[in-house]
């Protein structure tokens, strides 16, 4: 069985904006990753995202779904998320570009941006610094990116690169201000990781400092 866990996103000022839907199997009565996320289409997962968004309460405007790179630019995706769109006409969609690396063409890419942009669609740049996830990936995407979403939990607070990361979320969110795309802010854990975080004016911030991934129920039928 596979679902969908939700995270909350936040405006700066605490109020929901939406959700990060992360999808998830049980196992032996135990929810986990999938095995292979490649074992679930673009059909199983257009029919279990919109019994998710349907239940989710209105004030969730934004509702954002991964995809890794192979996943993007399948057509199969680009139309999970034009019905998406077409569906929940109140929602925001967002398909996330993870940054794992599949070796997806650069134009590939960009074709794909193109349709979910043109689909109504919103592109977010996830995790944005690290993988192939770079500025040069940004240069080539930016014409239909609307968001850049910079992931905290991908560096060691321990070893103290948590405060040498001050120029990295410095470079995005000039980026995102300077391109007017809207800038996000995960993995914040710690008030410390919000302290931080604050000085550079998020447009949305979102961590286990606010809120864990929850489970989302939908109806049983459902996968």
């Amino acid at each position: 069985m596979i679902r969908y866990f939700g995270q909350a996103q936040y405006s700066p000022t605490r109020i929901l904006n939406g959700y990060e839907l992360l999808l998830r199997q049980c196992s032996g009565g135990t929810w986990q990753f999938p095995r292979d996320f490649r074992q679930h289409g673009a059909a199983e997962m257009q029919q279990l995202a919109a019994a998710t968004i349907a239940v989710l309460e209105p004030a969730a405007r934004v509702v954002s779904i991964n995809l890794d790179q192979d996943q993007f630019v399948m057509p199969e995706f680009v139309c999970m998320f034009t019905q998406l769109v077409h569906d929940f006409p109140k929602r925001e969609i967002v398909v996330e570009l993870t940054e794992r690396d599949c070796s997806v063409p650069m134009a590939e890419l960009r074709q794909a941006a193109a349709a979910y942009a043109g689909s109504g669609a919103y592109v977010c740049m996830d995790d944005v610094g690290s993988g192939a996830n770079s500025p040069q990936m940004a240069d080539a995407l930016d014409d239909y990116v609307s968001e850049y979403k910079f992931a905290m939990q991908n560096f060691n607070e321990r070893d103290g690169s948590i405060s040498n990361l001050m120029p990295q979320i410095a470079a995005w969110a000039q980026r995102a201000k300077q391109f007017q795309k809207e800038f996000v802010v995960e993995g914040i854990e710690t008030e410390r990781n919000l302290k931080i975080v604050e000085q550079f004016t998020p447009n949305i911030i979102q961590g286990f400092l606010f809120a864990k991934p929850a489970l989302i129920p939908v109806q049983q039928d459902i996968f």
